[in-house]
């Protein structure tokens, strides 16, 4: 996989799972790998950031479009997976976008309910 993409991940999430969405972010941005993982790793980042998360991310334009092009620039996809997820046409097009990059082994689900 391409170690250097813009975004070390891309959370997907509907708005009823919006404060998951923010707290993983922050858990995930503030997080470092111990030195010792690190040693025995090298290739590993000393953080685990930049995160995107859409509010925060995207600017004016095609949102359509930003999104897929954070998606392609991200190395991992983190679904926040919820019945609220799980109905959600944009959070399905995000993991079908990432599948149909080939980087299905590169999907994380985080489970909060369900």
């Amino acid at each position: 996989m391409d170690n250097h993409k813009q975004y070390y991940a891309f959370i997907s999430y509907r708005r009823e799972d919006e404060k998951w969405a923010d707290w993983l972010r922050s858990k995930l941005e503030h997080y470092h790998l111990p030195s010792s993982v690190r040693k025995s790793n090298p290739s590993l980042p000393k953080d685990i950031r930049p995160i995107f998360r859409d509010s925060l991310e995207l600017s004016g334009g095609v949102l359509a479009k930003e999104i897929e092009q954070a998606l392609i620039n991200s190395r991992y996809l983190i679904i926040i997976c919820s019945p609220n997820s799980a109905q959600s046409p944009w959070v399905n097009k995000e993991i079908q976008t990432f599948i149909d990059l080939g980087r299905v082994e590169y999907i994380i689900p985080f489970i909060i309910d369900g």
